[in-house]
């Protein structure tokens, strides 16, 4: 679970949250928040680091932002 923002990032973990609450079950996960991507550069990072998670995880992960 990535928690993406140009700012903080409170508001897409709080959305992130009210969400999964929703479901009964869910599988564990993992939390990773990443505030401040406002530029072109960190967000190719962002992606790379989502898209490792991916990899390793064998799916890809939910990304709220």
């Amino acid at each position: 679970m990535f928690y993406v923002s140009d700012r903080t990032a409170i508001t897409s973990e709080t959305i992130g949250h009210s969400l999964l609450a929703q479901f009964e079950t869910a599988p564990d996960y993992r939390e990773v928040t990443i505030p401040y991507v406002d530029t072109p550069e960190k967000g190719v990072e962002v992606v790379a680091q989502v898209n490792a998670a991916a990899e390793a995880d064998g799916q890809m992960p939910f990304v709220f932002s």
